[in-house]
């Protein structure tokens, strides 16, 4: 299970601590989790009378849900203003085909835990990991969207991970009525490293495309610095419209209530 692995970590890594509970990041307006007083930052601990602890994944929580569809089911959780516990019951049923059954985004559960470095080398080390770890991983989603848009594709479901600034400032509110400003720091970190990342591939308008255009100047002997003008203008306007369409989607999402991933 997750929290077992993170117990195993590293002895020079202090596991401050580990919340053994899932945690509400988003919930749906006038879902059934929303009715049932469940909000962002709260703890669920029971559901249907499982011990949620006992997961090894949101899927797995979301299968339980999808089991109990027509029913009304207990819950527990605890909440993030009180820090009271507190029991209820929500009711599964749907109003329609679009509406969501418990009413959590996909992504909107997690174990939190917090880690510290017990020394500044150890600090050191941990943080160049964790930039190459999402260095790497921007890459690989990056890889994963561009199959998804592939005329023969069949799994678009990457496309879902595409969220421009809007998508960035609501998970950071998010992430700060969870975290505080540290949880601030982080995904100012995470963003940062993600914008260079993006900023490598070997598009015109990009760094990456520049250095490219600059090796093949040296290969060819010659620039042209027409055509030049014109590639790094044509990627530009397809980035800025891009950015135009990610954002409305971004936007259509807050305002129908859904997850923004």
């Amino acid at each position: 299970m997750l929290l077992d692995e993170v117990k195993n970590l590293d002895d020079r890594v202090q596991v401050d601590s580990i919340t053994n509970n899932i945690i509400v990041l988003n919930v749906v307006k006038d879902s059934p989790a929303f009715d049932a007083g469940i909000r962002g930052g709260d703890s669920l601990i029971r559901f249907a009378g499982l011990e949620l602890n006992e997961l090894e994944s949101f899927e797995n929580f979301a299968n339980l849900v999808d089991s109990k569809e027509g029913q009304k089911v207990p819950v527990t959780y605890i909440s993030k203003n009180t820090g009271e516990e507190i029991s209820t019951e929500v009711d599964l049923v749907r109003e329609d085909n679009n509406s969501p059954l418990f009413g959590v985004g996909s992504n909107g559960f997690g174990y939190l835990v917090s880690l510290k470095a017990k020394d500044l080398s150890t600090a050191v080390s941990l943080a160049v990991k964790q930039t190459w770890t999402i260095f790497r991983l921007n890459f690989e989603v990056l890889g994963n969207i561009v199959k998804a848009i592939l005329p023969f594709a069949t799994d678009r479901s990457a496309l879902n991970a595409v969220g421009g600034p809007v998508a960035v400032g609501n998970v950071g509110n998010q992430i700060y009525n969870l975290q505080g400003a540290s949880g601030i720091l982080n995904i100012m970190a995470v963003v940062s490293v993600s914008l260079a990342a993006f900023n490598l591939l070997p598009l015109p308008a990009l760094d990456g495309g520049r250095l490219l255009l600059i090796y093949l100047n040296k290969l060819t002997g010659k620039r042209n610095k027409k055509l030049e003008g014109v590639l790094i203008g044509f990627t530009f306007i397809l980035l800025l419209g891009l950015g135009v369409v990610i954002a409305f989607k971004d936007v259509n999402n807050i305002v129908s209530g859904k997850s923004l991933f």
